[in-house]
């Protein structure tokens, strides 16, 4: 054979598509062939249709515990398995199912295989089942089941060499983790996802594929792991997770002592086995990493509380939150509802500056932003763009594309059901967001949205309170003496820390000549005393308009 295929082709296996109570969504393969029945014959049916009426009543009981905790699985391992034929006889089959989230609703996808006797007698694996079902009692290390598995699993099928895989998403394709009867060398080896091999069959049907390559043909697409291993084909079962498989078992052979599908019974048993240890494993991980998330959002609501100046501890706070989310910057905002501005309070990137014109301390416009979406809706939202100019030219007030930033997270800050502030986190380059970025910033938001709203409050306070002071300093230096000029070097030091400027000039104003002098300056780059017009300048406007 030119390329890998199975002794049954995925051809003659048929797909059916049902929701958790039965119901027949779609039939694709060889319906009419195996079950008597055309796939429009079928589709609106119950699967029913296909079960012997004496194991109906089982059926539907096992079809109530699966809807309560659907995985995917191989049906009845140990079992002889039939379906029912329009014409009433009994097809030995097997039936492999996988679940598949389909918007807010669970399908299951069923592929049926009809089953021909074996042609090879392999070892009982009930040893092996025992001894796996031991090993989980003592020890949760998943290393220690491989190495059991593929050495009693290769003892199984005449000491045939046996690899492991393992799924891997950030590479998109399966890894192999353990091997026997290969050289170690082989661990680590990647079949890619979309290489419709052997391993990459098992896992598209939840069960068992077996395939043969010829070494010596070029363009057989997996030739260059058969022909690294020395072996011309292989069985494959495998190993199921709850929505994606998370690996498989494989069994390799030579052209002199080739298996087919139907020797790979033992082998989907053995696969069934270490399913229920990766399944039991990936729930004791999952706790595990639960329990360090809980602890990581406790330092962060405990340094964030610890202090009312947040200026102190945000630096703290955003290296922690990068440890969950990791970003380019972040950002806390105030939303004045009052005024429908945004008023930037705290914002530092990975790099510890900040973002032109989103400094501690600015303002921007509520309207148009993605802030005011939320305010209205209450939740966070996640927007990643293709580049840093559509970032910028896709949001109103955003940072201008030379900041390089491709990704927006925006987390409200609710104080008794109102939106008093936002987290906005940005990514750059190849970093996005996603629905666990969100979950994690809503969990980040809901804790600590009091303490940084008590703490924005304070500061204003604080501002407040301070501008009062220094007004009150105003008031007692300008009534201390009619020569204005003596005491304005006083008044204007006080003035320019109040609001914050570089530079006060007291001006004199001939309204008459419609001229202006500027004869009492402070602050640096102080200009040389000048008579100008009003019209055009500063002063002009700000008489004109009044303020």
């Amino acid at each position: 054979m030119n390329e890998l295929a199975s002794d049954i082709s995925i051809d003659e296996d048929v797909t059916i598509v049902t929701d958790l109570f039965g119901s027949v969504v779609s039939v694709s393969g060889a319906s009419q062939e195996l079950f008597g029945y055309s796939e429009s014959d079928l589709v609106g049916q119950s699967i029913e249709i296909l079960i012997p009426r004496a194991l109906r009543g089982s059926h539907r009981d096992h079809m109530t515990q699966y809807a309560r905790r659907p995985h995917a699985r191989t049906m009845g391992i140990g079992l002889d398995l039939h379906a029912l034929h329009a014409d009433g006889s009994m097809i030995p089959v097997e039936v492999s199912l996988r679940v598949l989230a389909e918007d807010e609703h669970d399908l299951v996808r069923a592929v049926v295989r009809r089953l021909e006797p074996s042609s090879v007698t392999t070892a009982d694996v009930s040893e092996l089942s025992a001894r796996i079902r031991q090993l989980e009692l003592t020890t949760r290390d998943i290393s220690d089941v491989y190495e059991l598995v593929s050495e009693l699993a290769s003892a199984s099928y005449g000491g045939r060499p046996v690899g492991i895989w393992r799924f891997d998403a950030s590479q998109s394709g399966y890894i192999l983790e353990n091997v026997h009867n290969l050289p170690s060398s082989f661990v680590g080896t990647l079949v890619p996802r979309n290489e419709g091999g052997l391993i990459t069959q098992a896992m598209f049907v939840q069960g068992i594929s077996a395939g043969l390559v010829d070494l010596d043909d070029d363009s057989s697409k997996p030739r260059d792991f058969f022909r690294s291993i020395g072996y011309s084909g292989g069985i494959a079962a495998a190993i199921g997770g709850r929505y994606e498989p998370f690996g498989a078992i494989s069994v390799h052979f030579g052209p002199d002592d080739q298996l087919g599908v139907s020797d790979a019974g033992d082998l989907q048993t053995i696969a069934t086995e270490v399913s229920r240890f990766v399944l039991s494993a990936m729930t004791e991980e999952t706790l595990a990493r639960e329990s360090e998330l809980q602890a990581k959002l406790a330092e962060i609501g405990r340094i964030f509380s610890s202090s009312l100046n947040v200026e102190d501890i945000y630096e703290t706070f955003a290296g922690l939150v990068n440890e969950l989310i990791p970003h380019r910057v972040i950002t806390l905002a105030e939303i004045d509802h009052a005024t429908q501005v945004i008023i930037t309070r705290y914002s530092i990137n990975s790099g510890g500056s900040q973002i032109k014109g989103f400094e501690s301390g600015t303002t921007h416009p509520l309207a148009g932003t993605t802030s005011e979406e939320m305010v209205k809706t209450k939740t966070g939202l996640v927007i990643n763009f293709a580049s840093p100019e559509e970032f910028s030219n896709s949001l109103s007030g955003a940072p201008g594309a030379s900041e390089g930033l491709t990704g927006v997270l925006n987390i409200p800050l609710v104080v008794s059901g109102v939106v008093g502030g936002t987290m906005i986190l940005n990514t750059s380059g190849i970093q996005t967001f996603d629905d666990d970025s969100l979950s994690l910033g809503e969990r980040i938001g809901a804790q600590n949205s009091g303490s940084f709203l008590s703490a924005a409050l304070t500061e204003s306070l604080d501002r407040e309170s301070t501008r009062r002071g220094s007004l009150n300093k105003i008031g007692a230096i300008v009534g201390s003496n009619l020569e204005f000029s003596d005491i304005f070097e006083e008044f204007a030091s006080i003035f320019a820390d109040a609001i914050k400027c570089d530079l006060v000039v007291l001006t004199d104003v001939d309204v008459d000549a419609n001229t202006r002098v500027d004869y009492l300056t402070y602050g640096q780059d102080v200009p040389d005393m000048e008579v100008g017009s009003l019209r055009g300048s500063i002063t002009g406007l700000a008489m004109s308009s009044g303020l």
